[in-house]
């Protein structure tokens, strides 16, 4: 038995920030977003559309810290009434500190309690607009937020039904003047959600079906962007490509390269585009053979058989500029081991397929 549930209104829309209105329908609301251009023009343009917002929100910093979101809640929370609806403009970290500050009507002290436990949020009644501006992090079709808990070196996880967005509005033209190292990262996030929804305990056909198309999305078109950045249809196949893996995940979660991640990013400083994706053409390795539902998806995927598959990764990877060994990252070989070693655990680890005996070798 499978289900695939995924509520979100998504909309492929150009210049959606002039339409906007029509979906705020006279709501109050609230914009999350950051600093500077061009985010101030598209922030104007949403007023001219749907009118004042209640407060804007331009201070997110990149993987948002517990504080950081806790310091945004409280000046929130100064507004009466609480915004009806909140709209995340951004890359990931601003679609989840929206989902943060959706969340927090409640109360931000029970709120933080249960995002410490891990427990469902209950009884979130704002509404969620998401608008990414990068094509990558998914976080506008999951019902999830990552936040950082910098003071306890640790990553948590804020969960709820309630926080899939009401509307998700994908426009490409948003993302056109993405610098490359951005693109590149994102974009190689998303490659991860979609492999990481492929070796995972909670597949299913019609994961599996994005999945694939995802990949494959991101593998030809990648390349090319990152030699024409400015290319409109480029940027909107890699936008299609994310939104596919977005959707995917969004109904697995992720696995090992994830929980590997984490502690990468948090302890050594790389970004989570790298952090995700780098350990991919080991896991790789190790996983083709080990299960024919993994081996019949990625048949599908790569134009090469299956055993050359690892190094046609790896050669995807070079074209990028980007390194696949752990030591290229400044981590050592006793720290890496440990690192993998404890990524199998957790409920992220749980999720992954594969035997530790088997990756770890390869990894």
């Amino acid at each position: 038995m499978w289900n695939f549930i995924n509520p979100v209104n998504l909309r492929f829309s150009p210049d959606c920030l002039k339409n906007l209105g029509e979906l705020i329908a006279g709501r109050s609301y609230c914009i999350v977003t950051y600093d500077g251009e061009p985010f101030a023009n598209w922030v104007q343009a949403i007023r001219q559309s749907a009118g004042s917002p209640v407060k804007v929100v331009s201070n997110v910093e990149p993987n948002p810290s517990l504080n950081h979101l806790i310091q945004q809640a409280r000046e929130l929370k100064k507004c009466s009434p609480f915004p009806e609806v909140i709209v995340g403009l951004g890359g990931g970290s601003a679609l989840d500190s929206a989902k943060f500050l959706a969340a927090c009507e409640s109360g931000i002290d029970n709120l933080v309690a249960m995002l410490r436990q891990g427990y469902d949020i209950p009884d979130i009644k704002t509404k969620i607009i998401a608008i990414p501006t990068t094509a990558g992090t998914g976080s506008e079709v999951t019902c999830w937020a990552t936040i950082w808990d910098t003071e306890n070196q640790s990553k948590l996880s804020l969960e709820s039904k309630a926080l899939y967005a009401e509307h998700a509005l994908i426009d490409s033209e948003l993302m056109l003047e993405l610098p490359l190292g951005i693109t590149i990262n994102t974009a190689l996030d998303a490659l991860s959600h979609a492999f990481e929804s492929l070796w995972n305990k909670n597949r299913n056909p019609v994961s599996n079906a994005l999945a694939v198309q995802a990949i494959k999305g991101i593998f030809e078109y990648l390349p090319l962007l990152v030699k024409d950045l400015k290319n409109p249809k480029l940027r909107q196949k890699i936008a299609v490509s994310s939104t596919l893996a977005g959707l995917a995940f969004s109904n697995t979660k992720t696995a090992l390269a994830h929980n590997i991640s984490y502690e990468v990013t948090m302890k050594y400083g790389v970004v989570h585009g790298l952090a995700c994706s780098f350990t991919l053409p080991g896991i790789l390795t190790a996983m083709i053979g080990q299960d024919t539902k993994l081996d019949y998806a990625l048949a599908q995927v790569f134009p090469v058989k299956l055993e050359l598959a690892p190094q046609y990764m790896k050669d995807f990877f070079s074209i990028l500029g980007v390194a696949t060994e752990y030591a290229d990252y400044g981590i050592k070989q006793t720290e890496w081991t440990a690192i993998v070693s404890n990524a199998f655990d957790g409920a992220r680890g749980a999720n992954f397929i594969g035997l530790k005996e088997v990756v770890l070798p390869q990894i």
